[in-house]
Protein backbone atom coordinates (compact mmCIF):
# COMPACT_ATOMS: atom_id res chain seq x y z
CA UNK A 1 0.00 0.00 0.00
CA UNK A 2 1.69 3.51 -0.96
CA UNK A 3 2.18 6.32 1.38
CA UNK A 4 -0.24 9.74 0.72
CA UNK A 5 3.15 11.30 -0.12
CA UNK A 6 4.02 9.21 -3.04
CA UNK A 7 0.23 9.06 -4.03
CA UNK A 8 0.79 12.96 -4.24
CA UNK A 9 -1.50 13.56 -1.61
CA UNK A 10 -2.53 16.85 0.36
CA UNK A 11 -4.58 15.08 2.43
CA UNK A 12 -2.94 14.57 5.73
CA UNK A 13 -3.92 11.11 6.88
CA UNK A 14 -5.59 9.76 9.73
CA UNK A 15 -4.56 8.64 13.10
CA UNK A 16 -3.87 5.46 13.46
CA UNK A 17 -6.72 3.75 16.03
CA UNK A 18 -6.00 1.38 18.68
CA UNK A 19 -8.24 -1.39 19.48
CA UNK A 20 -9.22 -0.29 22.66
CA UNK A 21 -9.83 3.31 21.39
CA UNK A 22 -11.97 1.70 18.53
CA UNK A 23 -13.84 0.10 20.56
CA UNK A 24 -15.11 3.04 22.34
CA UNK A 25 -18.43 4.64 21.31
CA UNK A 26 -16.76 8.00 21.22
CA UNK A 27 -13.92 7.85 19.94
CA UNK A 28 -14.97 5.82 16.36
CA UNK A 29 -17.75 8.69 16.16
CA UNK A 30 -15.43 11.09 15.93
CA UNK A 31 -13.16 9.19 13.38
CA UNK A 32 -16.52 8.61 11.33
CA UNK A 33 -17.45 12.33 11.22
CA UNK A 34 -14.40 12.92 9.85
CA UNK A 35 -14.24 10.53 7.26
CA UNK A 36 -17.51 11.98 6.54
CA UNK A 37 -16.56 15.73 6.32
CA UNK A 38 -13.45 14.69 4.02
CA UNK A 39 -15.50 12.82 1.66
CA UNK A 40 -17.49 16.00 1.86
CA UNK A 41 -14.84 18.42 1.14
CA UNK A 42 -13.55 15.90 -1.70
CA UNK A 43 -16.81 16.29 -3.55
CA UNK A 44 -16.98 19.69 -3.05
CA UNK A 45 -13.59 19.86 -4.53
CA UNK A 46 -14.31 17.64 -7.49
CA UNK A 47 -17.61 20.08 -8.03
CA UNK A 48 -15.71 22.99 -8.06
CA UNK A 49 -13.22 21.48 -10.35
CA UNK A 50 -15.83 20.81 -12.79
CA UNK A 51 -17.42 24.23 -12.73
CA UNK A 52 -14.15 26.09 -12.96
CA UNK A 53 -11.06 24.19 -14.51
CA UNK A 54 -8.95 27.41 -13.92
CA UNK A 55 -9.91 28.81 -10.57
CA UNK A 56 -7.04 31.22 -10.45
CA UNK A 57 -8.16 32.83 -13.73
CA UNK A 58 -11.00 33.16 -12.31
CA UNK A 59 -10.21 34.51 -9.37
CA UNK A 60 -8.06 37.11 -11.20
CA UNK A 61 -11.13 38.17 -13.02
CA UNK A 62 -13.40 39.05 -10.23
CA UNK A 63 -10.58 40.66 -8.52
CA UNK A 64 -10.70 43.04 -11.79
CA UNK A 65 -14.31 43.43 -11.82
CA UNK A 66 -14.06 44.45 -8.46
CA UNK A 67 -11.47 47.12 -8.61
CA UNK A 68 -13.53 48.19 -11.86
CA UNK A 69 -16.78 48.69 -9.75
CA UNK A 70 -15.05 50.24 -6.91
CA UNK A 71 -13.36 52.77 -9.08
CA UNK A 72 -16.30 54.01 -10.43
CA UNK A 73 -18.06 53.69 -7.10
CA UNK A 74 -15.55 56.19 -6.37
CA UNK A 75 -15.53 58.43 -9.16
CA UNK A 76 -19.67 58.77 -8.66
CA UNK A 77 -19.34 59.39 -5.31
CA UNK A 78 -17.15 62.27 -5.85
CA UNK A 79 -19.01 63.56 -8.52
CA UNK A 80 -21.94 63.79 -5.96
CA UNK A 81 -19.97 64.99 -3.24
CA UNK A 82 -19.08 67.81 -5.68
CA UNK A 83 -22.41 68.47 -6.37
CA UNK A 84 -23.42 68.20 -2.64
CA UNK A 85 -20.20 71.02 -2.29
CA UNK A 86 -21.66 73.03 -4.84
CA UNK A 87 -25.15 73.53 -3.31
CA UNK A 88 -23.89 75.14 -0.21
CA UNK A 89 -21.79 77.93 -2.38
CA UNK A 90 -24.93 78.50 -4.58
CA UNK A 91 -26.79 78.75 -1.97
CA UNK A 92 -24.08 81.34 -0.48
CA UNK A 93 -23.88 83.23 -3.63
CA UNK A 94 -28.00 83.41 -4.20
CA UNK A 95 -28.35 84.92 -0.73
CA UNK A 96 -25.35 87.73 -1.64
CA UNK A 97 -26.32 88.80 -4.90
CA UNK A 98 -30.00 88.81 -4.03
CA UNK A 99 -32.88 90.93 -3.26
CA UNK A 100 -33.09 91.19 1.22
CA UNK A 101 -36.71 90.52 0.29
CA UNK A 102 -36.69 87.10 -1.49
CA UNK A 103 -34.95 85.87 1.45
CA UNK A 104 -36.82 87.72 4.35
CA UNK A 105 -38.59 84.65 5.93
CA UNK A 106 -34.66 83.35 6.28
CA UNK A 107 -33.93 86.48 8.83
CA UNK A 108 -34.78 86.40 12.57
CA UNK A 109 -37.54 88.22 14.18
CA UNK A 110 -37.15 90.54 16.74
CA UNK A 111 -37.42 88.04 20.39
CA UNK A 112 -35.71 84.86 18.22
CA UNK A 113 -32.82 83.66 19.29
CA UNK A 114 -30.20 81.54 17.18
CA UNK A 115 -31.73 78.31 18.47
CA UNK A 116 -34.89 78.63 17.80
CA UNK A 117 -33.69 80.09 14.48
CA UNK A 118 -31.79 77.36 13.72
CA UNK A 119 -34.64 74.90 14.73
CA UNK A 120 -37.16 76.90 12.43
CA UNK A 121 -34.51 76.77 9.25
CA UNK A 122 -33.04 73.67 9.08
CA UNK A 123 -36.29 71.86 7.86
CA UNK A 124 -36.58 74.29 5.21
CA UNK A 125 -33.29 74.06 4.06
CA UNK A 126 -33.44 70.76 4.64
CA UNK A 127 -36.03 70.05 1.69
CA UNK A 128 -33.99 72.93 -0.43
CA UNK A 129 -30.96 70.84 -0.63
CA UNK A 130 -32.87 67.28 -1.03
CA UNK A 131 -34.47 69.06 -3.90
CA UNK A 132 -30.83 70.09 -5.33
CA UNK A 133 -29.42 67.10 -4.47
CA UNK A 134 -28.55 64.25 -6.98
CA UNK A 135 -29.66 60.76 -6.52
CA UNK A 136 -29.02 58.89 -4.22
CA UNK A 137 -28.56 61.40 -1.42
CA UNK A 138 -27.64 59.82 1.61
CA UNK A 139 -29.11 61.16 4.88
CA UNK A 140 -25.85 62.06 6.51
CA UNK A 141 -24.31 63.86 3.58
CA UNK A 142 -27.36 65.88 3.06
CA UNK A 143 -27.52 66.89 7.09
CA UNK A 144 -23.60 67.97 6.62
CA UNK A 145 -24.46 70.20 3.77
CA UNK A 146 -27.84 71.26 5.35
CA UNK A 147 -25.51 72.48 8.01
CA UNK A 148 -23.36 74.37 5.58
CA UNK A 149 -25.50 75.96 4.01
CA UNK A 150 -26.91 77.02 7.45
CA UNK A 151 -23.78 78.45 8.39
CA UNK A 152 -24.06 80.43 5.25
CA UNK A 153 -26.78 81.38 5.82
CA UNK A 154 -26.31 82.38 9.80
CA UNK A 155 -23.32 84.86 8.21
CA UNK A 156 -25.27 86.27 6.20
CA UNK A 157 -28.15 87.15 8.42
CA UNK A 158 -25.43 88.19 11.15
CA UNK A 159 -23.64 90.55 8.48
CA UNK A 160 -27.10 92.13 7.93
CA UNK A 161 -27.95 92.15 11.34
CA UNK A 162 -25.03 94.29 11.82
CA UNK A 163 -25.17 96.46 9.42
CA UNK A 164 -28.70 97.41 10.02
CA UNK A 165 -27.75 97.78 13.42
CA UNK A 166 -25.06 100.13 12.38
CA UNK A 167 -27.10 102.23 10.04
CA UNK A 168 -29.66 102.02 13.02
CA UNK A 169 -27.18 103.26 15.34
CA UNK A 170 -25.76 105.82 13.42
CA UNK A 171 -29.26 107.12 12.74
CA UNK A 172 -29.98 107.19 16.39
CA UNK A 173 -26.34 109.27 16.83
CA UNK A 174 -27.57 112.16 13.64
CA UNK A 175 -31.15 112.00 15.58
CA UNK A 176 -29.46 112.42 19.26
CA UNK A 177 -26.97 114.71 17.48
CA UNK A 178 -29.90 117.41 15.81
CA UNK A 179 -32.22 117.03 19.00
CA UNK A 180 -29.51 118.03 21.22
CA UNK A 181 -28.44 120.99 18.51
CA UNK A 182 -32.26 121.98 17.84
CA UNK A 183 -33.17 122.37 21.55
CA UNK A 184 -32.12 126.08 21.85
CA UNK A 185 -34.65 126.66 18.82
CA UNK A 186 -37.09 124.47 20.20
CA UNK A 187 -37.31 125.15 24.16
CA UNK A 188 -40.35 127.85 23.35
CA UNK A 189 -42.66 128.58 26.11
CA UNK A 190 -45.08 125.50 25.17
CA UNK A 191 -41.95 122.92 25.97
CA UNK A 192 -41.10 124.76 28.95
CA UNK A 193 -44.50 124.32 30.04
CA UNK A 194 -44.79 120.65 29.39
CA UNK A 195 -41.71 119.75 31.42
CA UNK A 196 -42.99 122.07 34.32
CA UNK A 197 -46.39 120.10 34.19
CA UNK A 198 -44.46 117.12 34.16
CA UNK A 199 -42.84 118.04 37.25
CA UNK A 200 -45.78 119.51 38.93
CA UNK A 201 -48.19 115.89 38.43
CA UNK A 202 -45.30 113.51 38.87
CA UNK A 203 -45.70 111.87 42.47
CA UNK A 204 -41.84 111.77 42.65
CA UNK A 205 -38.48 112.77 40.59
CA UNK A 206 -38.31 109.11 39.07
CA UNK A 207 -41.45 109.44 37.83
CA UNK A 208 -40.85 112.41 36.36
CA UNK A 209 -37.85 111.44 34.47
CA UNK A 210 -39.91 108.65 33.35
CA UNK A 211 -42.25 110.58 31.62
CA UNK A 212 -40.10 112.74 30.25
CA UNK A 213 -37.74 109.41 29.04
CA UNK A 214 -40.52 108.38 27.15
CA UNK A 215 -41.36 111.82 25.69
CA UNK A 216 -37.76 111.71 24.44
CA UNK A 217 -38.20 108.01 23.17
CA UNK A 218 -41.68 108.76 20.98
CA UNK A 219 -39.69 112.22 19.67
CA UNK A 220 -36.75 110.16 18.35
CA UNK A 221 -38.70 107.09 16.80
CA UNK A 222 -40.86 110.23 15.24
CA UNK A 223 -37.39 111.55 13.59
CA UNK A 224 -36.59 108.24 12.55
CA UNK A 225 -39.74 107.93 10.78
CA UNK A 226 -39.30 110.97 9.53
CA UNK A 227 -35.48 110.03 8.33
CA UNK A 228 -36.66 106.72 6.19
CA UNK A 229 -36.16 104.32 8.69
CA UNK A 230 -39.40 102.56 9.15
CA UNK A 231 -38.84 99.93 11.59
CA UNK A 232 -38.56 101.18 15.00
CA UNK A 233 -35.22 100.20 17.15
CA UNK A 234 -35.63 97.83 20.03
CA UNK A 235 -36.62 99.13 23.37
CA UNK A 236 -33.31 99.01 25.14
CA UNK A 237 -31.91 100.88 22.25
CA UNK A 238 -34.23 103.42 22.02
CA UNK A 239 -34.50 103.52 25.77
CA UNK A 240 -30.68 103.90 26.19
CA UNK A 241 -30.87 106.71 23.46
CA UNK A 242 -33.56 108.71 25.35
CA UNK A 243 -31.35 108.43 28.32
CA UNK A 244 -28.05 110.24 26.48
CA UNK A 245 -30.52 112.95 25.44
CA UNK A 246 -32.19 113.05 29.05
CA UNK A 247 -28.81 115.05 30.89
CA UNK A 248 -28.54 117.75 28.40
CA UNK A 249 -32.04 118.60 27.61
CA UNK A 250 -32.84 118.50 31.47
CA UNK A 251 -29.63 120.91 31.76
CA UNK A 252 -31.25 123.02 28.05
CA UNK A 253 -34.35 123.31 30.07
CA UNK A 254 -32.51 124.59 33.53
CA UNK A 255 -30.48 126.97 31.41
CA UNK A 256 -33.67 127.77 29.80
CA UNK A 257 -35.91 128.84 33.29
CA UNK A 258 -33.12 130.15 34.81
CA UNK A 259 -32.86 132.27 31.77
CA UNK A 260 -36.56 132.96 32.01
CA UNK A 261 -36.21 133.67 35.83
CA UNK A 262 -33.72 136.07 35.28
CA UNK A 263 -35.78 138.20 32.82
CA UNK A 264 -38.74 137.91 35.16
CA UNK A 265 -36.60 139.04 37.76
CA UNK A 266 -34.85 141.43 36.24
CA UNK A 267 -38.44 142.88 34.68
CA UNK A 268 -39.76 142.94 38.38
CA UNK A 269 -36.70 144.92 39.36
CA UNK A 270 -36.70 147.26 36.48
CA UNK A 271 -40.63 147.76 37.44
CA UNK A 272 -39.55 148.07 41.36
CA UNK A 273 -36.79 150.87 40.06
CA UNK A 274 -39.69 152.35 37.81
CA UNK A 275 -41.56 152.76 40.89
CA UNK A 276 -39.10 154.21 43.23
CA UNK A 277 -37.98 156.63 40.49
CA UNK A 278 -41.54 157.78 40.14
CA UNK A 279 -41.51 158.15 43.99
CA UNK A 280 -38.39 160.41 43.89
CA UNK A 281 -38.92 164.25 45.27
CA UNK A 282 -36.74 165.91 42.89
CA UNK A 283 -36.74 168.60 44.66
CA UNK A 284 -35.42 167.56 47.71
CA UNK A 285 -32.74 165.87 45.91
CA UNK A 286 -31.87 169.09 44.62
CA UNK A 287 -31.77 170.81 47.79
CA UNK A 288 -29.40 167.58 48.95
CA UNK A 289 -27.02 167.94 45.98
CA UNK A 290 -26.52 172.02 46.60
CA UNK A 291 -26.17 171.17 50.15
CA UNK A 292 -23.04 168.62 49.48
CA UNK A 293 -21.89 171.13 46.46
CA UNK A 294 -21.11 173.67 49.18
CA UNK A 295 -19.84 171.68 51.13
CA UNK A 296 -17.03 170.15 49.02
CA UNK A 297 -16.17 173.94 48.02
CA UNK A 298 -15.90 174.12 51.50
CA UNK A 299 -13.67 171.28 52.02
CA UNK A 300 -11.81 172.23 48.72
CA UNK A 301 -11.30 176.32 50.30
CA UNK A 302 -9.86 175.08 53.48
CA UNK A 303 -6.48 175.55 53.60
CA UNK A 304 -4.34 172.17 54.94
CA UNK A 305 -3.03 172.06 58.06
CA UNK A 306 1.36 172.58 58.69
CA UNK A 307 3.56 169.51 60.13
CA UNK A 308 5.78 172.21 61.82
CA UNK A 309 2.29 174.16 63.15
CA UNK A 310 1.14 170.90 64.10
CA UNK A 311 4.45 169.97 65.70
CA UNK A 312 4.86 173.15 67.55
CA UNK A 313 1.69 173.21 69.13
CA UNK A 314 2.03 168.95 70.13
CA UNK A 315 5.35 169.82 71.54
CA UNK A 316 4.38 173.27 72.98
CA UNK A 317 6.89 174.82 71.73
CA UNK A 318 5.15 178.32 71.25
CA UNK A 319 4.36 178.94 74.81
CA UNK A 320 7.79 178.07 76.28
CA UNK A 321 9.15 180.57 73.89
CA UNK A 322 6.84 183.42 75.46
CA UNK A 323 7.61 182.23 78.50
CA UNK A 324 11.15 182.37 78.00
CA UNK A 325 10.59 185.56 76.55
CA UNK A 326 8.56 187.24 79.73
CA UNK A 327 11.82 185.26 81.61
CA UNK A 328 14.61 187.34 80.22
CA UNK A 329 12.31 190.20 80.18
CA UNK A 330 11.75 190.10 83.61
CA UNK A 331 14.96 189.45 84.56
CA UNK A 332 16.44 192.57 82.48
CA UNK A 333 13.68 194.71 84.42
CA UNK A 334 14.72 193.24 87.70
CA UNK A 335 18.15 193.67 87.07
CA UNK A 336 18.19 197.18 85.46
CA UNK A 337 16.07 198.55 88.66
CA UNK A 338 19.09 197.02 90.63
CA UNK A 339 21.55 198.68 88.86
CA UNK A 340 19.43 202.21 88.94
CA UNK A 341 19.22 201.28 92.60
CA UNK A 342 22.71 200.65 92.93
CA UNK A 343 24.29 203.90 91.80
CA UNK A 344 21.61 205.80 93.99
CA UNK A 345 23.00 207.48 97.07
CA UNK A 346 20.56 205.13 99.10
CA UNK A 347 23.46 203.02 98.36
CA UNK A 348 26.08 204.57 99.51
CA UNK A 349 28.72 204.05 102.24
CA UNK A 350 26.68 200.77 102.66
CA UNK A 351 23.85 201.91 104.02
CA UNK A 352 20.28 199.77 103.49
CA UNK A 353 21.78 196.23 103.56
CA UNK A 354 18.60 194.39 104.14
CA UNK A 355 17.23 196.38 100.82
CA UNK A 356 20.39 195.20 98.87
CA UNK A 357 19.85 191.42 100.15
CA UNK A 358 16.23 191.86 99.35
CA UNK A 359 17.53 193.00 95.39
CA UNK A 360 19.84 190.03 95.60
CA UNK A 361 16.84 187.91 96.08
CA UNK A 362 14.97 189.43 93.71
CA UNK A 363 17.61 188.69 90.98
CA UNK A 364 18.21 185.38 92.14
CA UNK A 365 14.99 184.51 92.28
CA UNK A 366 14.70 186.15 87.84
CA UNK A 367 17.84 184.54 87.50
CA UNK A 368 16.28 181.29 88.34
CA UNK A 369 13.11 181.61 86.34
CA UNK A 370 14.87 182.89 83.42
CA UNK A 371 16.71 179.32 83.43
CA UNK A 372 13.63 177.21 84.41
CA UNK A 373 12.39 178.63 81.02
CA UNK A 374 15.80 178.30 79.15
CA UNK A 375 14.81 174.84 80.22
CA UNK A 376 11.86 174.00 79.37
CA UNK A 377 12.29 175.97 75.83
CA UNK A 378 15.21 173.41 75.19
CA UNK A 379 12.83 170.31 76.34
CA UNK A 380 10.00 171.82 74.20
CA UNK A 381 12.65 172.23 70.91
CA UNK A 382 13.11 168.45 71.66
CA UNK A 383 9.96 167.19 71.72
CA UNK A 384 9.19 169.31 68.62
CA UNK A 385 11.80 167.59 66.84
CA UNK A 386 10.65 164.34 67.89
CA UNK A 387 7.22 164.82 66.87
CA UNK A 388 7.83 166.73 63.92
CA UNK A 389 7.82 163.43 61.44
CA UNK A 390 4.21 162.35 63.53
CA UNK A 391 2.75 165.38 62.82
CA UNK A 392 3.84 165.26 58.96
CA UNK A 393 2.13 161.53 59.46
CA UNK A 394 -0.70 163.31 60.77
CA UNK A 395 -0.74 166.07 58.22
CA UNK A 396 -0.80 163.32 55.25
CA UNK A 397 -3.65 161.28 57.08
CA UNK A 398 -5.69 164.41 57.49
CA UNK A 399 -4.69 165.36 53.50
CA UNK A 400 -5.75 161.46 52.56
CA UNK A 401 -8.98 162.12 54.58
CA UNK A 402 -10.01 165.47 53.11
CA UNK A 403 -9.36 163.73 49.70
CA UNK A 404 -11.16 160.73 50.89
CA UNK A 405 -14.71 163.41 52.01
CA UNK A 406 -14.22 165.47 48.56
CA UNK A 407 -14.30 161.88 46.58
CA UNK A 408 -17.03 160.87 48.71
CA UNK A 409 -19.17 164.32 48.20
CA UNK A 410 -18.25 164.23 44.84
CA UNK A 411 -19.56 160.50 44.13
CA UNK A 412 -22.84 161.58 46.28
CA UNK A 413 -23.44 164.60 44.15
CA UNK A 414 -22.71 162.75 40.75
CA UNK A 415 -25.03 159.66 42.34
CA UNK A 416 -27.71 162.50 43.01
CA UNK A 417 -27.48 163.75 39.63
CA UNK A 418 -27.68 160.42 37.63
CA UNK A 419 -30.65 159.64 40.22
CA UNK A 420 -32.14 163.25 39.12
CA UNK A 421 -31.81 162.35 35.51
CA UNK A 422 -33.44 158.79 35.33
CA UNK A 423 -35.76 159.77 37.97
CA UNK A 424 -36.56 163.13 35.88
CA UNK A 425 -37.04 161.35 32.55
CA UNK A 426 -39.19 158.35 34.27
CA UNK A 427 -41.38 161.19 35.56
CA UNK A 428 -41.41 163.37 32.57
CA UNK A 429 -42.48 160.20 30.15
CA UNK A 430 -45.15 159.19 32.61
CA UNK A 431 -46.15 162.60 32.31
CA UNK A 432 -45.66 163.34 28.90
CA UNK A 433 -44.14 165.93 29.67
CA UNK A 434 -40.50 167.26 27.95
CA UNK A 435 -37.59 166.30 29.76
CA UNK A 436 -35.94 169.60 30.98
CA UNK A 437 -31.46 169.57 31.18
CA UNK A 438 -30.64 169.51 35.08
CA UNK A 439 -27.40 171.59 35.24
CA UNK A 440 -23.83 169.76 35.97
CA UNK A 441 -22.58 170.74 39.45
CA UNK A 442 -19.11 170.27 38.69
CA UNK A 443 -16.63 171.07 41.45
CA UNK A 444 -14.58 174.73 40.75
CA UNK A 445 -11.05 174.84 41.03
CA UNK A 446 -10.77 176.88 44.54
CA UNK A 447 -9.35 180.85 43.93
CA UNK A 448 -7.32 182.41 45.55
CA UNK A 449 -9.89 184.24 47.83
CA UNK A 450 -11.80 181.38 48.53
Amino acid sequence: MRSHFERGSTIPPERKQLPSEWRQPETRAVVLAFRQARAERAAAQAGLNQALPNCGAAIVQLEAERQRRAEAAERQAVLQQRALDHIPMAFGEWLQHSDHQDHSHFQRTADESWTAHRERILPLLRQIVSRLAPEPHPAEAIHVVTERCYAALKAQVAKHEQQAEDAERHALETVISTLIAELPQRLDDEALAFFRAVKADAENAQQAKQWVLEALSESLCRRLQEAGYTTPPTPERLDAAARRCYEPVMAQVAAREAQKQAERERAAAEDAERQRLLAVDLHALERDRAQWQMELEALQRARPPNAVQLATHWAGLTPAQAHRQTAHRQLEAVTDAFHGWNHSAASWFGLKRGERQEWEQRIQHAEDAAAQAEHDYAAAQQRFHELLPAARDAVQRQAEQRQQQAAALQQRIDECEELMNHAARVQFEARGQHLPQWPSSKPRPPTPRG
